[in-house]
């Protein structure tokens, strides 16, 4: 609940004040992050506030989905990513390790197998120095993740309460043409970089791609709903969509996923919904 009335306060704030309210939102965050005790605690109650800000910026200046959700899982996940290695390095805590812990209490809890709950563990730690590599990756979907629904919230309240302009949804979502580099560049240390001997770099280059690629499948779920949205058909096709591939199962859903994500970096030479470097149309279909 404290959670929500940060993002509904800090929302407003944004909304009505605009840029003014940063003057008041920033010192709160710096003062958050450096003088809160628990860091996890830390990025809970930055995180609200981070989204609510942007939030009402986005729905007072009509700014559109694409600057909002880019900016907000990039600065949610560097921010998670840099508390993490600050409690692992100063701290001489890991959060990984309090992870797994806490996974295995919960399968005990629960009455797990002894043979499910040692194979998941087992597999757990021989994958452990990978999970470790693309940790600010797995904070860019968690904040991915809230970011859209805090997106939806936001939208379903100031679309409704206020008469702001409306600003660009999902089907016109489209990656600046420079985002193109940084799928290349982390591509190219994917495949170049021997990981064994530069790890780190590897890493770098790894997280780099997954986060363009990620951004791509959703400028291609984009490009999907412009289409249905041209053709009259109804919306509900593309989360019915999702869902028979959830079903399918993970396979069939990865496989989908990986062709998103060609598909979206296609659109950068294709444009097909003629768009060129303005992503921020008022949409009218929202």
């Amino acid at each position: 609940m404290a959670g929500l009335a940060l993002l509904a306060g800090a929302a407003y704030l944004a909304y009505r004040f605009q840029w003014r309210a940063i003057a008041a939102i920033a010192p709160l965050c710096c003062g958050l992050m450096f003088f809160s005790v628990a860091g996890q605690s830390t990025a809970s109650l930055v995180t609200p506030l981070v989204l609510g800000t942007a939030g009402g910026l986005t729905f007072r200046k009509g700014a559109g989905l694409k600057t909002y959700l880019v900016a907000t899982t990039l600065v949610l996940a560097a921010t998670m990513t840099g508390n993490y290695y600050y409690m692992l390095i100063e701290k001489k805590t890991d959060m990984l390790e309090i992870s797994r812990s806490e996974m295995a209490s919960v399968m005990e809890q629960n009455e797990a197998p002894a043979d499910l709950r040692e194979s998941i563990l087992g597999d757990f730690d021989r994958h452990r120095e990978t999970i470790k590599g693309v940790i600010p990756f797995i904070f860019f979907l968690n904040a991915l993740a809230m970011s859209s629904l805090a997106y939806l919230g936001m939208k379903v309240f100031f679309l409704r309460y206020t008469s702001g302009p409306r600003s660009a949804g999902l089907e016109f979502f489209r990656l600046n043409d420079f985002t193109i580099a940084a799928l290349i560049s982390g591509l190219a240390v994917f495949l170049l970089v021997d990981s064994s001997r530069y790890w780190h770099v590897y890493s770098v280059g790894l997280n780099l791609l997954l986060f363009s690629a990620v951004f791509y499948c959703i400028q291609a779920v984009g490009v999907i709903k412009f289409m249905i949205i041209k053709k009259g058909l109804p919306l509900f096709l593309l989360p019915a969509g999702f869902l028979v591939l959830a079903i399918l199962g993970i396979q069939a859903l990865v496989f989908t996923l990986i062709l998103l994500t060609g598909f979206g970096t296609l659109d950068f030479w294709a444009d097909f919904r003629k768009l060129g470097g303005n992503s921020n149309i008022r949409s009218e279909q929202q």
